[in-house]
């Protein structure tokens, strides 16, 4: 389940359903060959109104090797 709502979430923990967030979807892609570069990607969500942080995204590109 793609979901970034806190309730959301909460309900499927409860209901034992797998959940992930946006930035496990590109790395997940990144991982599948969907998308060649995580990179670009990264960029965007800097510049979007979703809050991650920095050591997140550099974990997440050294996750996949870039």
């Amino acid at each position: 389940m793609l979901i970034d709502e806190k309730a959301g979430r909460k309900v499927a923990k409860i209901n034992q359903v797998k959940i992930i967030g946006s930035l496990g979807v590109l790395i997940e892609a990144k991982h599948k060959g969907i998308i060649p570069l995580l990179a670009p990607y990264i960029d965007i969500l800097r510049l979007s109104k979703a809050h991650f942080g920095e050591d997140l995204l550099a974990y997440a590109l050294t996750v996949v090797g870039e």
